[in-house]
């Protein structure tokens, strides 16, 4: 046995092996021939790499791993290094687009119901003059003398003063002009045109007058006075049904007809009056188009005079939220009526939002209101800015409010301001206007007389006196007092005054330019699906790679996972000298079983022992009969137990083959075994 073992040790050493550990069967060290050599992680983790490169799905790696020699090893390793870079950058490209979210706008024009907007309109000619022999005329003249009277006395102020402060307070005076001193006195009916003069005749898809009467809206707004807004959806559901039926049976779009009275005729005393001291200020009527619920407001408006016909193009506009560059609602302001203190609430829109930043930053430093933004209910207690008493007192900080005003600018506001609503509704607009009302080239002299008269009774109504007469009509001195009505009973129509008639209405059209209305709809230009397939069509083009490849890699991680479990399992089975574990990985490797078969094939084994043969006597005859009958019995056990061993060998599925394999039993005779065995487990007897 003792050659056996120095054989085997020879035929390791020269086959290679660096075993110093016997490994003879039947020996009692062969236990220890059973721990195979570890290979390191490293080695391990290449060969997994290796494997995953030759079954990949990516042609370059295949490729690289099944080159024949060194130069197409680096020639694949180049292309497949180039490949990846056109890959990278067509990927950052990609990449970079989708995360641009790239908006497409589809626009679909539809039967849709037009909804009318909000309409506010205001009398650009801010000081209405009632007539005369009236208490608002007495009152309006007593406002205008103490207007005189605090700019004089204020001036002889500015005049005690040095140089540089009597300049800014004489600038400040002269900037105040009547309009802004009236409206800051915070009683505007005082000089306002009233609406039932204003608006002489209001005609919804030809309903009478009377049906919109009751659905205006007095605004108190500088420098205009009183302005009048009409919201088409109060009016009287009857109104509303009729003109939908007629639009629908008739066809004809819905349209809103406002006959308006200007009044720019002044008293004789104030004929060279300037309300707003701007010579760019023209006569007629400031029309504003809202959605409904908002704050009218000044600087998205319209100057028209004479005949103007506003055609409108409703556009329903729906904003992609992914974006975030839109709001799903608007905060509510709470706007208060300047002389009645009647709070309002409206709609937030991205002027409000600037309007009410720049008067908050005025009213924390300066503690004061600008008289040209719109009130808001806790601003009612603050005096305005531009008030003379104000500014007296605080005269050290004089251009306190115009600072405000500067700094607000230079801050963007916008930037803090509220973002469009994601779905809202616009309108565009197309006006056009003619020359009206043409009295003498329509021979309309009867209708304007009827519609005099009839102004006349309002005024009668209203202040107790009347004075249309002088300014409508062509009287002189030497004729008699008339009134509207009698000229018009008498069919005097050569008596109109057709220039007051032309200076002082004008005619307002308001139409659908069609039923049909666009429907605007943002969508993303570069979803995520189409993402996905530039991504596929990137990867296949350069790298060649699927979604396959990515299980590929997910199994590549997992047999990186099952590696370090490995690890920590041969280290708990060396502790433990778990004896099948070490077995069951020493014969696993095909370097140690193709050893052990090379060594059974130089080793012959020694021939069995020859019988010998004696002469006995009957009774020893009898004896070993009866010996050979027990044997025979114990020979049969050991036969059918080595049966079973060998099927269970069979069944394990691990076939080595050698010249034979000699195992020592427990008396220590060798057994002789078949050249080819199954071998799967090996127990102890």
């Amino acid at each position: 046995m003792s050659n056996q073992t120095q054989q085997l040790k020879q035929g390791r050493s020269s086959g290679g092996g660096d075993h110093s550990s016997p490994c003879v069967p039947g020996s009692t060290s062969f236990s220890d021939c059973l721990q195979p050599r570890s290979p390191t992680s490293a080695q391990q983790i290449g060969q997994m790499v290796l494997a995953f490169s030759k079954r990949s799905t990516i042609h370059g790696l295949n490729h690289i791993a099944q080159a024949r020699s060194a130069r197409r090893r680096i020639f694949w390793m180049l292309i497949f290094s180039a490949a990846s870079c056109g890959f990278l950058t067509n990927l950052y490209h990609i990449a970079v687009k989708y995360i641009q979210v790239p908006v497409l706008t589809n626009v679909k024009h539809d039967h849709l119901s037009f909804k009318f907007p909000d309409i506010t309109v205001c009398n650009i000619n801010p000081i209405f003059f009632p007539p005369k022999n009236s208490q608002h005329y007495e009152d309006l003249l007593r406002v205008i003398k103490q207007y005189d009277q605090d700019k004089k006395i204020y001036k002889q102020r500015a005049a005690k003063l040095k140089n540089w402060k009597r300049g800014v307070f004489t600038s400040v005076i002269k900037g105040v002009y009547i309009s802004d001193y009236l409206y800051m006195q915070r009683n505007i009916t005082l000089y306002s045109i009233p609406h039932e003069i204003f608006v002489q005749d209001c005609r919804y898809m030809g309903t009478h007058k009377d049906s919109c009467s009751s659905s205006w809206i007095t605004h108190r707004r500088w420098p205009y006075g009183a302005c009048y807004q009409l919201n088409i959806t109060k009016l009287g559901r009857d109104a509303i049904s009729r003109s939908n039926k007629k639009a629908f049976s008739s066809g004809f779009r819905p349209d809103l007809f406002l006959l308006l009275y200007k009044g720019v005729e002044y008293p004789d005393e104030f004929k060279y009056l300037d309300a707003h001291g701007l010579i760019g200020m023209p006569s007629g009527v400031l029309l504003m188009l809202h959605e409904p619920g908002t704050y009218p407001q000044i600087g998205e408006s319209f100057l028209l005079d004479k005949y103007a016909q506003v055609d409108l193009h409703m556009t329903r506009k729906q904003h992609l939220r992914k974006l975030k560059l839109c709001e799903s609602h608007r905060d509510i302001y709470d706007y208060v009526d300047v002389e009645t203190g009647e709070r309002r609430f409206y709609k937030e829109t991205r002027t409000d939002c600037v309007e009410n930043i720049t008067q908050t930053a005025i009213k924390q430093q300066c503690k004061c209101v600008g008289h040209e933004y719109p009130l808001k209910y806790d601003d009612e207690k603050y005096p305005f800015c531009r008030d003379f008493k104000w500014f007296d007192q605080h005269f050290n900080d004089s251009d306190c409010a115009n600072r405000m005003h500067r700094q607000v600018k230079e801050a963007n506001p916008l930037k803090m301001c509220y973002k469009d609503l994601c779905e809202h509704t616009t309108y565009s607009t197309v006006i056009s206007q003619a020359n009206f009302p043409a009295v003498i080239e329509r021979k309309t002299h009867r209708g304007w007389l009827r519609l005099l008269s009839m102004m006349e009774r309002d005024e009668l109504k209203k202040y107790g006196t009347t004075d249309l007469a002088s300014k409508a009509l062509k009287l002189n001195s030497t004729t008699e007092p008339m009134n509207i009505s009698e000229v018009l009973t008498n069919g005097q129509f050569e008596l109109l005054n057709v220039d007051f008639v032309e200076r002082n209405f004008m005619y307002l059209r308001i139409v659908p330019s069609s039923l049909f209305a666009d429907e605007m709809l943002e969508d993303e230009e570069y979803p995520l699906s189409r993402f996905l397939t530039d991504v596929g069509g990137c990867v296949g083009l350069w790298v060649g790679a699927s979604l396959i490849t990515v299980f590929e890699f997910c199994d590549l991680l997992l047999d990186f996972l099952g590696l370090d479990a490995i690890f920590r399992r041969k280290r708990s089975v060396r502790q433990n000298g778990h004896y099948y574990g070490q077995l069951r990985r020493a014969l696993s490797p095909h370097e140690e079983v193709t050893r052990l078969v090379e060594y059974n094939r130089r080793t012959p084994l020694p021939p069995p022992p020859s019988p010998q043969v004696t002469r006995n006597s009957p009774a020893d005859i009898n004896s070993a009969e009866v010996g050979q009958d027990d044997e025979a019995g114990s020979n049969s056990v050991a036969t059918a137990a080595a049966a079973a061993a060998t099927e269970n060998r069979l069944n394990s599925g691990i076939t080595m083959s050698a010249s034979t394999l000699s195992c020592s039993s427990a008396g220590g005779d060798p057994v002789k075994r078949p050249r080819a065995v199954q071998i799967g487990m090996v127990s102890s007897v």
